[in-house]
């Protein structure tokens, strides 16, 4: 009897604590940057004229992601080839983390990729650029520069996808509810909004990334970045989590971007959650 006691006990404090975790997930305020009526329809029908760098993640092997992703490349955004990292080209890892080598390998060559685009935009002295993956699709061109002037003074970071997962608390996603809305951006302090498909970085933002991770980031040549240091990230190695991480990361929630959601060379177990964003896309434009 004591023992059934006992389990009743630990089931109803089981329940708290999750209804807790619950509460306080969904009970998150995002600071939101709103814009007026006016400012939201000159944005959403300027055109891109002025030319910005686009750094593209791409493996020697998707020559036809290559191929679909240029071909379909808006006027004035110039396309900068990154050859992606692989396991076999992977520097050392340093991280508190425990990971599986057979496994979780590709997600730190795509974290890696993302390093190495920005590590290659900083040394090319850019000041703004793109960072995309190969599967990307401008949705919109907009005035690129004119939604980077709407965001706030101290942006690092502008994220322009995420992936919309809607069976997670209304805390996570959807973002693109607010495209309905005066809400241009929303602030996002360490949270999981996932998405590095495509997003624009500030010099800043290149730097304050790069002398989190990479020891010797001052090094102008990839190939003597033999070290990469996860340790300051406490919970995930995964590139959206780590590159947006202590970042003035601003969400953009307007529909502009989305991904082809074809196929997938390092994140194949993301495929559906990419379907789920487009099919949420479509129904929103």
């Amino acid at each position: 009897m004591n023992k059934i006691i006992i389990l009743i006990i630990c089931i109803l404090l089981l329940i708290i604590v999750l209804l807790h975790i619950i509460e306080k997930r969904t009970s998150i305020k995002y600071n939101k940057i709103n814009i007026s009526d006016n400012q939201l329809i000159n944005l959403l029908y300027s055109k891109n004229t002025k030319n910005i760098n686009l750094y593209y993640i791409n493996l020697d092997s998707s020559i036809n992601r290559k191929q679909r992703f240029l071909q379909r490349l808006p006027k004035y955004i110039i396309p900068i080839r990154i050859n992606a990292i692989t396991p076999n080209t992977l520097p050392n890892i340093k991280t508190n983390i425990r990971f599986d080598h057979s496994k979780d390998k590709k997600i730190l060559s795509c974290t890696a990729s993302h390093l190495k685009a920005i590590y290659t935009a900083y040394h090319n002295n850019e000041d703004i650029v793109f960072i995309s993956e190969d599967d990307v699709i401008f949705i919109k061109n907009i005035n690129w520069y004119q939604l980077i002037n709407l965001a706030p003074n101290n942006w690092d970071i502008i994220q322009l996808h995420i992936c919309c997962l809607p069976t997670i608390t209304e805390s996570y996603n959807p973002i693109y509810k607010y495209n309905k809305t005066n809400t241009l951006f929303l602030e996002i302090k360490n949270r999981i909004i996932p998405s590095a498909a495509c997003y624009l970085i500030n010099r800043k933002g290149m730097q304050k990334i790069l002398e989190m991770y990479i020891p010797n980031y001052n090094d102008n040549n990839w190939d003597n970045i033999k070290v990469l240091d996860f340790t300051k990230h406490p919970e995930s190695y995964a590139a959206d989590d780590l590159i947006f991480y202590n970042t003035n990361r601003y969400v953009c929630t307007q529909i502009l971007i989305d991904v082809d959601g074809i196929d997938s060379t390092l994140h194949p177990e993301n495929l559906p959650k990419h379907n789920i964003t487009k099919k949420y896309i479509q129904n929103n434009l």
